[in-house]
C-alpha cells in the first residue's frame, strides 16, 4: 500500500475516534471513562455537605467526611465513605441515615451513625432506623451505630460485612438480617426491640438470612423473645460472648445457631456445648459499666481479671493468633498465652519498672527515676514508705511512658522509702525495686 492509502486510513481512524467522542455526549446513556477522586466533605460549618457530595459522586469515588453531616442519605453509585475526627451522620429522626441502593458497592469506615428513623414491623416490611442495605454490598468497619429507632440499627437484605464496629442503643432491635451477614470483633449492646406486634423479638440480632457472628459481643440488649439473638434460619456463633440480655434472655431458635466453639453463654438457650470447648452457664464477668471507651475507634464492653472467656481460645485454633490477630479496639491478639473470647482482649499485665533512684533535690523535693519495661501501661502508680516495710501508700500516678517524678512537699531531713508499679486494665504489675532518699537539712 502507497503512502497516501496510509494516510487515508490514519485519517479514516481519526474522524471514528472523534465521531465516537462527540456521540458519547449526544446520545443518552452514553458514557465516557471517570477517574475515581477523593472529594473531602467538610460538614462542619456545612452540615449539609455530604448531600451535594453524593450528588455529584461517581463510581469508585471516595468521599472523606469530617463534622456532623444532617439529614439522609441514598447512596446511588460504588463508593468508599471515611471519616476521621468524629464524623457523624446524624438523621435527625426523620428517615434511616444511610441507604444502599441496590447492585451498589460501598465501603464505610470510622464514622457515626444515630437518630435514624423508620417504620417498624416485621423485617419483610422494614428499614433500617440507621442504615438499610436494599440489595448492595456493604463493608462497615472501626464505626458505631447507634440511637437510631423504629426499623432499629441495621436492616441487611443483601450483603453486609461489619468488623470491629459497634451496634448500640437501638429501639426497634440492633441489627436485622434478611440477606448475609457477618459480623467479626463486634458489640452489640442496649438494643431494645419494638415490643409491638411484629417487631417484638430479636433485641440484639433477629436472623432470617445466614448470619455469622464472630468474637463478638452480645450483651444487655432486650426484647419479648430473643433478647440476645432470634434465629429464624441458621446462624453461626464461634468464639462469641451471648450474656447478660435485660430481657427475652439470650436466644431463641437455639437448635438453628450452629457452635462454632470457644462461645461463652451465662444461660442454656444458645445450645453451646463443651463438646465444641464452648462454655455455657458461665458468667463472663463483663465490665458492669458495659459500653465505654475503652480505646479504639469505638467503645466496646471490658472484660474483668478472673473471666472465664480470658485466654480460653487455644492458638492456632479457631483463628487465634493467626487470622484473630487483634480485639475490636486493634489490640493484639492473644494477649497472654491464648486468645480471649468476644471482641475484647484484656491487655496482659504490664511489666515492673526497674532501676528506680531516688535523688534528695532540696530540703522539701525529692526527684525519682526509673526505667519503663512495659509496652502495654496505662500509666504508673507512686508509693512512699517511711519505713520500707508493709506501711506502703499511693502518693501520685503518672501517664504511661512517663520515666521521672518530683515528689515536692517533703519534710527536711526525713528519709523516704519509694517504688513504683505499672499499671493497665488488667491490674498492676509487681512493684520495682526499693529506692531511699533523705531530703536535705536547713
Amino acid at each position: 500500500m502507497g503512502s497516501l492509502g496510509k494516510l487515508l486510513i490514519r485519517f479514516v481512524a481519526v474522524v471514528a475516534a472523534l465521531t465516537a467522542v462527540a456521540l458519547a455526549g449526544l446520545v443518552p446513556g452514553a458514557q465516557t471513562l471517570h477517574a475515581a477522586t477523593t472529594i473531602t466533605v467538610d460538614c462542619t460549618d456545612d452540615a449539609a455537605a455530604l448531600a451535594g457530595a453524593l450528588a455529584s459522586a461517581n463510581d469508585g469515588d471516595t468521599l472523606a467526611i469530617q463534622g456532623t453531616c444532617k439529614g439522609t442519605f441514598e447512596i446511588a453509585h460504588n463508593l468508599t465513605l471515611t471519616g476521621s475526627g468524629g464524623a457523624t451522620l446524624d438523621g435527625q429522626a426523620t428517615d434511616t441515615v444511610l441507604t444502599v441502593d441496590s447492585g451498589k458497592t460501598v465501603v464505610a469506615a470510622d464514622l457515626t451513625v444515630t437518630d435514624g428513623f423508620a417504620i417498624s414491623g416485621f423485617p419483610d416490611g422494614a428499614s433500617g432506623g440507621g442504615i438499610y442495605n436494599f440489595g448492595g454490598t456493604l463493608t462497615l468497619t472501626n464505626s458505631t451505630v447507634s440511637g437510631n429507632t423504629g426499623g432499629g440499627g441495621i436492616v441487611n437484605r443483601a450483603t453486609a460485612t461489619l468488623t470491629n464496629s459497634t451496634v448500640s442503643g437501638g429501639s426497634g432491635g440492633g441489627i436485622w438480617n434478611i440477606g448475609t451477614l457477618t459480623l467479626t470483633n463486634g458489640t452489640v449492646s442496649g438494643n431494645t426491640a419494638g415490643f409491638s406486634p411484629g417487631n417484638e423479638n430479636g433485641g440484639g440480632l433477629y436472623n432470617l438470612g445466614t448470619l455469622t457472628v464472630a468474637n463478638s459481643t452480645i450483651s444487655a440488649n432486650s426484647a419479648v423473645s430473643g433478647g440476645g439473638v432470634f434465629a429464624v434460619l441458621p446462624a453461626t456463633l464461634v468464639n462469641t460472648i451471648v450474656a447478660g440480655q435485660t430481657a427475652g434472655g439470650n436466644c431463641v431458635g437455639g437448635g438453628l445457631i450452629s457452635d462454632g466453639g470457644y462461645n461463652l453463654e451465662d444461660g442454656t438457650s444458645c445450645g453451646f456445648s463443651t463438646t465444641n470447648n464452648s462454655l455455657p452457664n458461665t458468667n463472663p464477668l463483663l465490665n458492669p459499666a458495659g459500653l465505654r471507651n475503652n480505646g479504639g475507634p469505638t467503645q466496646t464492653i471490658a472484660l474483668r481479671a478472673g473471666s472465664s472467656a480470658i485466654n480460653a481460645i487455644p492458638t492456632g485454633v479457631n483463628g487465634c493468633g493467626a487470622t484473630l490477630t487483634s480485639d475490636q479496639r486493634g489490640v493484639s491478639r492473644p494477649q497472654g498465652p491464648e486468645c480471649d473470647i468476644g471482641a475484647f482482649e484484656l491487655l496482659a499485665l504490664p511489666v515492673a519498672p526497674s532501676s528506680l533512684v531516688a535523688t534528695a533535690l532540696s530540703r522539701s523535693q525529692v526527684g525519682l527515676v526509673w526505667v519503663d519495661n512495659a509496652s502495654t501501661e496505662a500509666g504508673f502508680r507512686i508509693e512512699r514508705s517511711f519505713d520500707g516495710s508493709g506501711s506502703w501508700r499511693q502518693f501520685s500516678t503518672v501517664a504511661a511512658n512517663v520515666t521521672a517524678f518530683t515528689h515536692s512537699r517533703q519534710t527536711p531531713l526525713t528519709t523516704y522509702f519509694y517504688r513504683a508499679r505499672a499499671t493497665n486494665e488488667a491490674g498492676d504489675s509487681t512493684s520495682s525495686n526499693v529506692a531511699t532518699a533523705t531530703t536535705l537539712g536547713w
